[in-house]
């Protein structure tokens, strides 16, 4: 049968350990007093027994002395008669006399007792024939003699009587000494048991408790599978395992909605924040057409003046070509102010394409790239190989950010190296053009290279990041796409875009 522990709550358990600390030792102590308080009781009934037996010779004497003054067995010493006989009744099944409660003589003097009887009768029946002798027996000599060998005869059987009890109680005492270690031993295992039990049942299974909540708390606990020994401890198990996990829950439902808020937060400052940046950067954007459209009616001015010059003073003069070439940049200029306003007013990008011959497209930008680098003193040299020909349909501004971006991070990471090469080369591959910028430096670190096209991963020191995310977007307007392959030997920037655009700009935002 299996042990099923009572305690189902702490106070329970207060309760149980109580029980096995106090109650079994209080318990062993009942006993042992049981015994010992037994002995006590016996010794009182030998001393009462002794003071009833002294009470009967009293009694006894006065009867006979009654009887022998009064000459008859009327008066008081039928009284007597009467009393002494209660007394023998009460000794055989317990009662009271003139007050005074007698107990049941034991039953080793039950035999004395019916000896004391049958002489009291005979004695009764030998009073018959003294009262009549009396009247011719003055002196009650023989009355006399007769009361003295009763006296004797009593006394004698008494002390029988008191060392019957006596036996009695030596006996009781020796076998109850020979059981105090019995009982000892027994409420010993009797409390170890109760021990082992409430461990093994209450202790155990609360510490397996405890310890698989703080594993779970901690997040390394895999499960809350305990061994359950009965109904009631599965239940107990169940509802202490019910409430950890339903505090567990709540704690990360918490934990998570505070995450949520958070982020919640964050989002809506940085929000705010692009916002207020749109906003300055529209106005500034703004600002900037009209001194750029101021420029761009200048420059053609200045270059018409700069060859009337040449022309009169008959010198050569390249102040033309490079103001050729400011046009062309305050146009750049202007056209991304056009862009940046249509963001800000929320208009989507739109391409200008045009077929190019894609060759010649090349050969502009490296030339437009040599001078780049001569202004920065990047002393690396660019080379050109391109290998495809014909014509593709492009934006021949934006696609060229794409290259020069891409060429110029290649120009800064070779600056301090001596013998750098740029490499721009383009070959087909199925209805793509693949153009490669490939470099002989150090290649890319390889803690960006998993966000090398995301916003805000700089390729050197002191930049922001927004190079290669711009090749990227707009490589994707194109309708392509770029990657990056990285060696000790360099990397090598790969632009792949189909010779025909086939949808718009909008669709490929939406991509």
């Amino acid at each position: 049968m299996k042990f099923i522990f009572p305690f189902r709550s702490i106070n329970g358990l207060l309760n149980g350990i109580i029980f096995l600390t106090v109650v079994l030792p209080l318990i062993a102590s009942g006993v042992i007093y049981y015994y010992i308080q037994k002995g006590e009781v016996d010794s009182s009934a030998i001393n009462a027994a002794g003071k009833q037996i002294m009470l009967i010779q009293e009694i006894t004497k006065h009867a006979y002395e009654g009887f022998y003054a009064a000459k008859n067995v009327s008066g008081p010493i039928a009284g007597h008669i009467a009393e002494y006989e209660l007394i023998l009744s009460s000794l055989e099944k317990g009662g009271v006399v003139s007050g005074k409660s007698i107990p049941k003589a034991p039953l080793e003097a039950r035999g004395l007792l019916e000896k004391n009887r049958s002489e009291w009768e005979q004695f009764k029946e030998r009073a018959k024939i003294l009262a009549a002798m009396a009247p011719n027996d003055p002196r009650g000599g023989e009355a006399v003699q007769y009361i003295h060998e009763k006296n004797h005869s009593l006394s004698a059987l008494n002390n029988q009587i008191m060392e019957t009890l006596e036996r009695r109680l030596r006996r009781d005492m020796e076998k109850f000494k020979r059981r105090i270690p019995f009982l000892l031993c027994k409420n010993i295992a009797m409390f170890a048991v109760g021990f082992f039990l409430f461990r093994k049942r209450m202790i155990e299974p609360l510490q397996a408790i405890f310890r698989s909540a703080s594993e779970v708390l901690r997040g390394k606990g895999k499960s809350l599978s305990l061994p359950g020994h009965s109904a009631i401890e599965l239940e107990i198990l169940v509802e202490t395992v019910n409430l950890a996990m339903k505090s567990v829950q709540e704690n990360a439902e918490l934990q998570f909605k505070l995450a949520e808020e958070k982020v919640r937060r964050e989002k809506e400052k940085d929000t705010l924040k692009l916002a207020r940046i749109g906003d300055c950067v529209g106005q500034i954007t703004h600002d900037m057409s009209n001194p750029l459209s101021i420029l761009n009616l200048i420059l053609p001015g200045t270059k018409t003046l700069s060859e009337q010059c040449q022309a009169d003073l008959n010198v050569p003069c390249r102040l033309h070509e490079k103001i050729d070439k400011a046009c062309v940049q305050v146009k750049r200029i202007k056209r991304m102010v056009g862009e940046i306003l249509d963001l800000a007013r929320g208009e989507g990008v739109t391409l200008r394409r045009e077929a190019v011959h894609y060759g010649e497209y090349l050969k502009n930008m490296a030339a437009h790239i040599r001078e780049v680098f001569s202004e920065k003193n990047l002393h690396c040299e660019v080379v050109l190989r391109p290998a495809f020909q014909g014509n593709v349909e492009l934006d021949p501004e934006r696609f060229g950010r794409i290259i020069e971006n891409l060429v110029i991070n290649a120009g800064n990471a070779l600056s301090q190296k001596s013998g750098g090469v740029v490499e721009i080369s383009s070959h087909e591959e199925d209805s793509m053009v693949v153009t490669v910028v490939s470099d002989n430096g150090p290649g890319v670190p390889a803690e960006i290279r998993e966000t090398l096209f995301s916003e805000g991963t700089p390729c050197l020191k002191r930049k922001k990041g927004y190079g290669l995310l711009i090749c990227r977007e707009m490589t994707e307007l194109h309708g392509g796409y770029i990657d990056c392959s990285t060696s000790d030997a360099g990397a090598a920037f790969s632009v792949r875009i189909p010779k025909k655009i086939n949808f718009t700009a909008k669709d490929a935002e939406k991509k």
